[in-house]
């Protein structure tokens, strides 16, 4: 994932971030924790695209969604 070094004009003002973990944990392989976060004006937008627990997506919609997420620019990711 590309890193940027400045942040959006929307990320001055209130924002709402997410936090997930994916992975085994120490004893039996790495974790990765990412999140996500967006002003919160977008909070209502954001809770209409459909995001679920990973594990109940299949393949194909998981990568749908985080293609979708690349691509809107009024949300930020790190991890």
């Amino acid at each position: 994932m590309e890193s940027k070094s400045t942040l959006p004009d929307w990320a001055s003002k209130p924002c709402i971030m997410g936090i997930d973990e994916a992975g085994r944990g120490p004893v039996l392989g790495p974790m990765v924790y990412g999140c996500l976060y967006c002003a919160r004006s977008y909070e209502k937008t954001l809770s209409t695209l459909n995001f679920a627990d990973s594990k109940t997506l299949k393949e194909e919609k998981r990568e749908n969604l985080f293609e979708n997420l690349k691509a809107n620019e009024l949300l930020g990711m790190g991890c």
